[in-house]
């Protein structure tokens, strides 16, 4: 939860830190995140790792520099997402997409 909220908190600046706390917790609701973080599985560590790499994505985003280390831990905990859990490896295809869209050829290739 505290992941999800300084994802919020990046995305949304204009929304208040309350309002974004309230709705990061909501995620206790769910109960496949409450029978996770009882029994051990490695959906709920991909989940976590899965949820950092969304939050170096969208300081990526939000910054300037096409050459960035944010896109690079990105990709970094997106492998070890998909490494705990196979599901998570499909958005690989997004984050080169957004890449392959949003800069230069030649820093795709590299």
């Amino acid at each position: 939860a505290i992941i999800f909220y300084k994802c919020l908190k990046v995305k949304f600046k204009d929304i208040s830190k309350k309002k974004l706390k309230i709705l990061s917790c909501v995620i206790f609701l769910s109960p496949v995140i409450r029978s996770l973080s009882i029994w051990p599985y490695p959906l709920i560590w991909g989940l976590i790792f899965f949820v950092v790499s969304i939050f170096y994505f969208i300081k990526y985003q939000a910054s300037s520099n096409l050459k960035n280390i944010f896109f690079v831990l990105s990709i970094f905990f997106l492998a070890l997402s998909s490494y705990l859990h196979i599901n998570f490896s499909i958005f690989i295809i997004f984050y080169l997409f957004y890449l392959y869209k949003n800069s230069k050829l030649n820093f795709f290739f590299y």
